[in-house]
């Protein structure tokens, strides 16, 4: 293999280079199985023992795609989508939608004290893409972040002068974007005007959605004509889930409702008056791996390798194997 082939294969790679240490808390492994654990013993109740019809398209067709102990995953023969086998009904009235001891101190971890470096690396690189990818050559439009969670995005959005709104459902997180001067709302989508945004955002939403196709219909009320969604979602078909399985931390058991593949994807913007422009994929699955080995093993790792790990992960995402899709939907 020539150096010609190497460097034109490589330069052709996109690199990201994000500091795990400065992105998550020091216990982050520790506290999101700690977590899981939690949230299992106190809702495993609300699992079905018995094969259950897809929360998506309600074919009565699946296959088991996961265990862990009582709960499963299991994947739709119709749709393809990969579902949980929760009782929604029964789960929805809950006390888990409420805020908690273990969400709040959550949320101040991982959100609140990385809130700085979230923005400069994650906020400043979403609007660097929404700008590449959809509006090359639009110096204005009108965002709409659905569970803007800290508020990092849509302060990007106010410091580039862009008009912008975030919704969320958590009292906590638009508590702390109003203590920035943001313009977060406590506030179902179906609040929001009709034909009012050029782009509506959902980072790390779709999976929480009991009823992805509803939501979606009413975001696409809520766009101008042949305006755009942009949504990111784990890829449970990554291989990051095959090296962790359980411990991995997009489980997140309960938490994530379904799981999303292209075949699946299709079949809610089809039901939902979208087509898909892209579908592009970029992970964490290396810097997730080795964050967990040093948890579990306890000595360090992503340091010493951080350009192996940056490089690795960019071939990871060029063969659409990482932990982290890219949607952009488009009105009809």
């Amino acid at each position: 293999m020539n150096n010609k082939f190497i460097v034109n294969n490589f330069n052709r790679l996109e690199l990201f280079d994000i500091n795990v240490a400065n992105l998550r808390s020091k216990n982050f492994y520790k506290s999101a199985i700690q977590n899981r654990n939690f949230y299992y013993k106190k809702y495993n109740k609300f699992l079905h023992t018995k094969k259950i019809k897809c929360h998506i398209c309600k074919s009565d067709q699946s296959l088991v795609f996961f265990n862990f102990k009582k709960y499963q995953l299991r994947k739709c023969k119709n749709c393809e989508v990969i579902f949980n086998n929760l009782d929604l009904k029964k789960f929805s009235k809950s006390d888990f939608f409420k805020s908690n001891k273990v969400n709040s101190k959550d949320f101040r971890e991982e959100m609140i004290k990385t809130y700085n470096y979230r923005k400069k690396i994650f906020g400043l690189e979403r609007f660097k893409y929404i700008k590449k990818k959809i509006f090359p050559n639009k110096k204005k439009f009108k965002v709409l972040d659905l569970g803007c969670g800290s508020g990092y995005f849509i302060s990007v959005l106010k410091d580039k002068k862009i008009m912008n709104k975030g919704i969320d459902l958590d009292v906590n997180r638009i508590e702390f974007c109003k203590s920035l001067k943001l313009n977060a709302q406590l506030s179902e989508l179906s609040s929001e005007k009709n034909n009012s945004y050029d782009l509506i955002t959902m980072f790390d939403a779709i999976e929480h959605f009991f009823d992805p196709i509803k939501e979606l219909k009413t975001a696409t009320k809520k766009l101008k004509s042949k305006s755009y969604i942009l949504a990111f979602t784990p890829n449970i078909n990554s291989l990051s889930f095959e090296l962790m399985r359980e411990d991995l931390n997009l489980l997140a058991v309960f938490r994530h409702i379904c799981f999303f593949n292209k075949e699946s994807l299709n079949y809610l913007s089809r039901k939902a008056g979208l087509k898909i422009k892209s579908i592009e994929y970029f992970g964490l699955d290396v810097k997730d791996y080795f964050q967990f080995i040093e948890f579990k093993k306890k000595f360090k790792l992503n340091k010493s390798i951080n350009h192996f790990a940056n490089l690795t992960q960019a071939i990871i995402d060029k063969q659409k194997m990482s932990n982290s899709m890219r949607i952009i939907f488009q009105k009809l």
